[in-house]
């Protein structure tokens, strides 16, 4: 997920504070563009529509979710050679209304004109294992990480399609249209009237999960130009995709006429006609191969310590991501082709406390964050938070926040 293919990066880039070592870790975060968290978490909570557009600007209104987990991490590593593996779980989530609804809900409508809007829904889940390989030529010093992963849930961009007219007599014409399809390793029938049933009989076997295995490369290179500055970089190429042929497919389509409120209300009628809804069954279905990939990234780093040792570090990371690189659903848009940068500052005081401030773009997500950290050597635990949000300005007020939360013992 959001740091996927980069934690591989831990040679003098990041230098090794153990042999062998643990690690057990999870980072999460969620941001959204429209109102402060501290408007939100209110006794009464009030939308001020007009301030929320004015929020968003010309962009949509958007709301991000991501999780990454660490539940295995082990690494012997002596001089630069070595090995390790690691297996975790990743995931993320993307919902967003078109900038026109929330101008709609701030300013009004046109009348006797024909307006669309949109609500857009994508997520992917991951299953990954790792095993990275360290080695040196030279002074270049590598690290690479061949992975499986496993696509638990995927969902392309789905789109729910709103178009609306309002009348100058007072009444209003609305079509509402979806159709969304959601890939997953499920093996049974899925029934939205017996859900319980249905979930509680969806199975996993190891042989499916075989078959929908992916495999990725990720490989950091990084080069000491002088004693104070180490220059690196990173890619992660897709291998093989993921696939799935499991699909839960579904859509809906609804016609409403509302006559003028108050002329329907004197009479006594029902001001509503509504046609449909025309629903498509949810149900999972067998489909021709899906395709899914995890990001492909390429970029450059570099770390710089201008008074020399390890207790005052500049850190920067620019870099740009493909969101399921050669998949059946990627398109060339900001959706899919994103940039990512990182830059940071890492304070350590004794070799044992220390201070890490930084500032990121990392998938779609602006955060600017604030860590501790405390090494004894045999054990280290770090514990950093932050703002976030999607919108560049709404992250430097509390739209969304990003934890994370690391222990790694070793010698």
């Amino acid at each position: 997920m959001f740091a996927a293919g980069l934690s591989c990066l831990s040679a003098e880039m990041n230098p090794r504070k153990r042999y062998i070592e643990m690690k057990w870790g999870f980072d999460v975060y969620a941001g959204q563009n429209a109102m402060n968290l501290t408007d939100i978490f209110q006794k009464e909570l009030v939308l001020d529509f007009p301030q929320i557009y004015r929020n968003i600007g010309n962009g949509p209104l958007s709301i991000d979710v991501g999780l990454n987990t660490s539940v295995y991490d082990f690494s012997a590593v002596f001089g630069g050679w070595g090995a390790g593996i690691r297996a975790g779980i990743s995931g993320y989530g993307t919902f967003s209304v078109s900038n026109d609804m929330v101008q709609l809900l701030a300013e009004g409508n046109t009348l006797d004109e024909e307006q669309t809007t949109s609500f857009s829904l994508s997520s992917g889940v991951f299953i990954n294992c790792d095993i990275p390989f360290y080695f040196k030529v030279g002074k270049l010093r590598f690290v690479a990480t061949p992975s499986a992963f496993v696509p638990m849930l995927y969902i392309p961009a789905s789109n729910v399609t709103v178009k609306y007219t309002m009348h100058s007599d007072g009444s209003m014409d609305l079509v509402g249209s979806t159709t969304a399809n959601v890939y997953s390793l499920a093996a049974q029938n899925f029934s939205m009237q017996d859900t319980t049933k249905s979930v509680s009989e969806m199975t996993f076997d190891a042989e499916t999960i075989f078959q929908s295995l992916g495999v990725d490369l990720s490989l950091a290179v990084e080069y000491p130009l002088f004693k104070n500055l180490d220059l690196g970089g990173y890619a992660t190429v897709p291998i093989i995709p993921g696939r799935l042929n499991k699909r839960l497919s579904g859509g809906t389509i609804v016609s409403i006429h509302a006559d003028p409120v108050l002329g329907t209300a004197l009479n006594g009628s029902n001001p509503f006609t509504v046609t449909g809804p025309d629903t498509k069954p949810w149900v999972v279905e067998d489909t021709e191969t899906f395709y899914v990939n995890r990001p492909m990234r390429l970029g450059a780093e570099v770390a710089w310590r201008p008074f020399g040792g390890n207790w005052f570090v500049l850190h920067g990371r620019v870099g740009g991501v493909m969101r399921n690189p050669f998949g059946e659903d990627f398109t060339w848009n900001l959706n899919y082709i994103y940039p990512e940068y990182k830059f940071a500052l890492q304070l350590t005081g004794l070799y044992v406390f220390g201070l890490d401030i930084s500032t990121e773009y990392t998938d779609r997500v602006f955060t600017h964050s604030a860590g501790i950290r405390l090494n004894i050597r045999v054990l280290e635990l770090d514990a950093t938070v932050g703002i976030s949000s999607p919108s560049f300005l709404s992250s430097f007020t509390p739209d969304g926040v990003k934890a994370s939360i690391s222990m790694k013992m070793g010698f």
